[in-house]
């Protein structure tokens, strides 16, 4: 069986966020970027992170990150937190439309719990 020409891993967070799931999925990126083409489509960072300075796109350790814009508000607050997920939904959305192609592998997590709706939706609209 032949390997996918691109791998996808989409989440709201990833490098250099701290959490559990941005250091989990950054690790997986990375190591499937040992013998294959990764690309990470991403959040600005929002949670430990929040406020530093990163690129809009980056290679990092292999991978090729696509950082999109989503809103930061309180994610302690419970209408900060929604508008957070809808903004950052809306924003993969988007970016998986410019950024997968056919044949391409598409992994993506639950947080935000819409993000694997709307990252399918993308990943079907594009084959």
């Amino acid at each position: 069986m032949s390997r996918p020409s691109r791998v996808h891993v989409v989440s709201e967070l990833y490098y250099p966020e701290g959490s559990s799931t941005g250091r989990i999925l950054t690790r997986l990126a990375e190591g499937l970027a040992e013998d294959r083409e990764v690309h990470a489509l991403c959040c600005r960072p929002t949670y430990e992170s929040r406020g530093e300075a990163v690129p809009t796109t980056e290679v990092h350790k292999g991978v090729h990150i696509r950082r999109v814009a989503s809103t930061t508000f309180d994610k302690n607050r419970l209408v900060g937190r929604a508008f957070n997920a809808l903004s950052a939904t809306a924003s993969m959305f988007l970016g998986g439309l410019k950024t997968f192609r056919r044949g391409d592998v598409v992994l993506t997590v639950t947080n935000p719990p819409t993000m694997p709706f709307v990252v399918s939706a993308a990943a079907r609209l594009k084959g």
